[in-house]
């Protein structure tokens, strides 16, 4: 809309004709002059300018191409700006007191081709780095937990997930099966597996 329009009437022409004149556009069907009428009686004039009646806000300034592309580049890179996601930026823009139907398909335009953005980004845009390799002091010290699954088909008790813990130095491996997988299967899981059922099992390999 803010290329489209910016050649065109604004999207709310009509509106606000129709609040100005009282008359309705003649090459509307009827039922779109009753939608123009319904649509109507969220927005009033004032000093020539049109505004719509907001949930968050009284009233939002309702803004043609020309305008909303203005206050976009400026909420989004200007003085104040930040540079923020587009959810954010309609956010602000909306707390400002501002209007037009297509803010959030033009804000998340606006930030996906936006080149600061792209540059500087994180994660997805951060340049390759080196893989650096753990070492580990000693047998055990250090464990690496891996969750797999969803497995489809679940096993015959229901089990869909395997979560596994590594031990750094001897690559020995601890693994059981899961339904779910939430905070307290893993404490329990290295209690019994770890700390009791491995530890038992040492020793009696050292005594024998």
């Amino acid at each position: 809309v803010l290329q489209a329009e910016s050649r065109e009437t604004p999207w709310y022409q009509n509106i606000k004709d129709f609040l100005q004149t009282g008359t309705l556009p003649p090459e509307m069907s009827r039922k779109e002059q009753r939608v123009l009428r319904h649509m109507s009686s969220r927005y009033f004039i004032l000093a020539d300018i049109l505004y719509r009646r907001g949930f968050s806000t009284e009233y939002a300034r309702c803004l043609d191409a020309n305008e909303a592309l203005e206050v976009i580049q400026e909420a989004h890179e200007g003085i104040c700006g930040g540079h923020v996601g587009y959810q954010t930026l309609v956010k602000q823009i909306v707390r400002a007191g501002y209007y037009w139907p297509t803010m959030q398909r033009d804000c998340h335009q606006f930030v996906k081709k936006c080149i600061k953005c792209q540059l500087h980004a994180p994660s997805i845009h951060a340049p390759a780095a080196y893989l650096h390799s753990v070492s580990s002091p000693w047998p055990f010290s250090m464990w690496a937990f891996d969750v797999v699954g969803p497995i489809n088909p679940p096993a015959s008790n229901g089990h869909r997930y395997f979560l596994a813990a590594t031990d750094y130095f001897t690559k020995w491996v601890e693994a059981i099966t899961l339904k779910t997988v939430e905070g307290q299967h893993v404490v329990s899981f290295i209690h019994k597996n770890l700390c009791v059922d491995l530890a038992s099992r040492m020793i009696s390999f050292l005594i024998t």
